[in-house]
Protein backbone atom coordinates (compact mmCIF):
# COMPACT_ATOMS: atom_id res chain seq x y z
CA UNK A 1 0.00 0.00 0.00
CA UNK A 2 1.49 3.32 -1.08
CA UNK A 3 1.44 6.28 1.24
CA UNK A 4 0.12 9.37 -0.50
CA UNK A 5 1.47 12.73 0.60
CA UNK A 6 0.12 16.13 -0.30
CA UNK A 7 2.40 18.80 -1.72
CA UNK A 8 1.59 22.45 -2.21
CA UNK A 9 2.79 24.16 -5.36
CA UNK A 10 1.09 27.44 -4.49
CA UNK A 11 -1.01 28.49 -1.56
CA UNK A 12 -4.20 28.16 -3.60
CA UNK A 13 -3.28 24.96 -5.49
CA UNK A 14 -3.33 21.57 -3.86
CA UNK A 15 -1.23 18.90 -5.54
CA UNK A 16 -0.53 15.26 -4.96
CA UNK A 17 2.08 12.84 -6.23
CA UNK A 18 0.87 10.08 -8.50
CA UNK A 19 2.49 6.92 -9.76
CA UNK A 20 3.37 6.97 -13.43
CA UNK A 21 2.04 3.73 -14.79
CA UNK A 22 4.08 3.36 -17.98
CA UNK A 23 7.27 4.53 -19.60
CA UNK A 24 9.45 3.19 -22.37
CA UNK A 25 12.91 2.21 -21.13
CA UNK A 26 15.68 0.06 -22.53
CA UNK A 27 14.95 -3.52 -21.56
CA UNK A 28 18.20 -3.96 -19.61
CA UNK A 29 17.47 -0.78 -17.61
CA UNK A 30 14.06 -1.93 -16.37
CA UNK A 31 15.19 -3.60 -13.10
CA UNK A 32 17.35 -0.63 -12.08
CA UNK A 33 14.63 1.89 -12.96
CA UNK A 34 12.11 -0.06 -10.87
CA UNK A 35 14.63 -0.23 -8.00
CA UNK A 36 15.29 3.53 -8.06
CA UNK A 37 11.63 4.43 -8.30
CA UNK A 38 10.88 2.22 -5.30
CA UNK A 39 12.57 4.84 -3.09
CA UNK A 40 10.36 7.65 -1.80
CA UNK A 41 11.14 10.99 -3.42
CA UNK A 42 13.06 9.56 -6.39
CA UNK A 43 11.94 10.40 -9.93
CA UNK A 44 13.77 8.90 -12.88
CA UNK A 45 13.76 10.98 -16.03
CA UNK A 46 16.09 9.42 -18.64
CA UNK A 47 18.09 6.25 -18.98
CA UNK A 48 20.11 4.29 -21.51
CA UNK A 49 21.70 0.84 -21.35
CA UNK A 50 24.75 2.18 -23.22
CA UNK A 51 27.29 -0.02 -24.89
CA UNK A 52 30.45 -1.76 -23.75
CA UNK A 53 32.97 1.09 -23.84
CA UNK A 54 35.53 2.02 -21.24
CA UNK A 55 34.90 4.59 -18.53
CA UNK A 56 36.45 7.89 -19.59
CA UNK A 57 37.65 9.68 -16.44
CA UNK A 58 38.57 12.95 -18.14
CA UNK A 59 35.30 13.71 -19.86
CA UNK A 60 32.11 12.21 -18.51
CA UNK A 61 30.15 13.82 -21.33
CA UNK A 62 31.62 11.33 -23.85
CA UNK A 63 30.77 8.33 -21.71
CA UNK A 64 28.72 5.63 -23.44
CA UNK A 65 27.97 3.23 -20.57
CA UNK A 66 24.62 2.68 -18.85
CA UNK A 67 23.22 5.80 -17.19
CA UNK A 68 20.13 7.03 -15.37
CA UNK A 69 19.16 10.66 -14.89
CA UNK A 70 16.94 11.26 -11.85
CA UNK A 71 15.69 13.81 -9.36
CA UNK A 72 15.55 13.36 -5.61
CA UNK A 73 13.87 15.27 -2.81
CA UNK A 74 14.67 12.82 0.01
CA UNK A 75 18.27 13.11 1.22
CA UNK A 76 18.17 9.97 3.37
CA UNK A 77 16.98 7.90 0.43
CA UNK A 78 19.71 9.37 -1.76
CA UNK A 79 22.30 8.29 0.84
CA UNK A 80 21.00 4.69 0.67
CA UNK A 81 21.22 4.71 -3.12
CA UNK A 82 24.75 6.14 -3.15
CA UNK A 83 25.92 3.52 -0.67
CA UNK A 84 24.69 0.67 -2.90
CA UNK A 85 26.22 2.19 -6.04
CA UNK A 86 29.72 2.42 -4.55
CA UNK A 87 32.17 0.53 -6.76
CA UNK A 88 29.66 0.17 -9.60
CA UNK A 89 29.01 3.73 -10.74
CA UNK A 90 29.69 7.42 -10.26
CA UNK A 91 26.93 9.89 -9.52
CA UNK A 92 27.18 13.29 -11.15
CA UNK A 93 25.34 16.19 -9.51
CA UNK A 94 24.15 18.96 -11.78
CA UNK A 95 22.20 22.19 -11.30
CA UNK A 96 19.39 22.26 -13.81
CA UNK A 97 16.86 24.92 -14.76
CA UNK A 98 15.75 27.17 -11.93
CA UNK A 99 18.44 25.73 -9.66
CA UNK A 100 16.85 22.29 -9.64
CA UNK A 101 19.36 19.61 -8.69
CA UNK A 102 19.49 16.51 -10.86
CA UNK A 103 21.61 13.42 -10.50
CA UNK A 104 23.10 11.14 -13.12
CA UNK A 105 24.19 7.60 -12.29
CA UNK A 106 26.87 6.50 -14.72
CA UNK A 107 27.88 2.88 -14.39
CA UNK A 108 31.58 2.36 -15.06
CA UNK A 109 30.84 -0.18 -17.79
CA UNK A 110 28.27 -2.74 -18.88
CA UNK A 111 29.96 -5.52 -16.88
CA UNK A 112 29.67 -3.59 -13.58
CA UNK A 113 26.11 -2.63 -14.45
CA UNK A 114 25.27 -6.32 -14.83
CA UNK A 115 27.12 -7.23 -11.61
CA UNK A 116 25.14 -4.54 -9.77
CA UNK A 117 21.85 -6.06 -10.97
CA UNK A 118 22.98 -9.53 -9.93
CA UNK A 119 24.39 -8.39 -6.57
CA UNK A 120 21.15 -6.74 -5.51
CA UNK A 121 18.91 -9.30 -7.24
CA UNK A 122 17.07 -6.69 -9.26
Amino acid sequence: MAIERLYYMRKDHKATRIVIKRAEVDLKMQPVIKWLNSYPGIFTRWSCEGDDTEFIQETLLRFDGPYILFYCDEQLELNKILHKLEGYAVVIIDFYRDQMIRYCIRFYDVARFERFIKRYEL
